[in-house]
């Protein structure tokens, strides 16, 4: 008689668990961006300034897809892609690693590459603006130096955001 009264509280519990249970959502946790640029928003980006040492390339957004070139020597072809695929990996690929001021008093600061010959990137839209310099890669290539707007902290993010810009402009690191 006991085993059947536990039997039956048992089934009783599954199925109230089965109906009213929470379950976490299924598959992977949901994607959230942790890219150095917050805003704007990549679609929101009307305006990107690339500059190099001398050099300056200026591309203007016309539509949801398509940018032109406005000043500087002339871009590489397939710039559009690139500047598109520039901004989404500003926007989600994380920094590898930060270093902070502290940590940068005894280092050379010539061995970032963030001097003034540095690819540096402006991108404003919905009235905000990003800036990002992308000096020297780190000794394995695999990550580059770079520095936030005019930040003291010195960041490496991976080397294929780096190359994205470059693309656009025909360079190589």
């Amino acid at each position: 008689m006991i085993w059947a009264g536990l039997a039956a509280l048992a089934a009783v519990y599954l199925v109230v668990l089965a109906l009213h249970g929470g379950r976490p959502e299924a598959g992977l946790d949901r994607f959230v961006a942790a890219g150095p640029m917050t805003t704007p928003l990549p679609a929101q980006v009307e305006d990107v300034l690339i500059v190099r040492g001398e050099q300056r390339w200026r591309f203007r957004r016309r539509d949801a897809v398509r940018w032109t070139q406005e000043e500087g020597a002339v871009a590489a072809a397939g710039f559009e892609a690139a500047i598109e695929q520039g901004l989404h990996l500003l926007h989600s690929t994380a920094i590898e690693r930060r270093m902070s001021r502290e940590e940068l008093a005894g280092a050379e600061r010539a061995v970032f590459g963030l001097d003034a010959q540095a690819l540096a990137v402006t991108a404003r839209g919905a009235g905000q603006s990003f800036e990002i310099a992308f000096g020297a890669l780190n000794p394995l290539g695999l990550a580059c130096y770079a520095r936030i707007g005019n930040g003291e902290e010195v960041v490496l993010l991976p080397s294929y955001v780096a190359a994205s810009w470059q693309q656009a402009i025909g360079g190589s690191r």
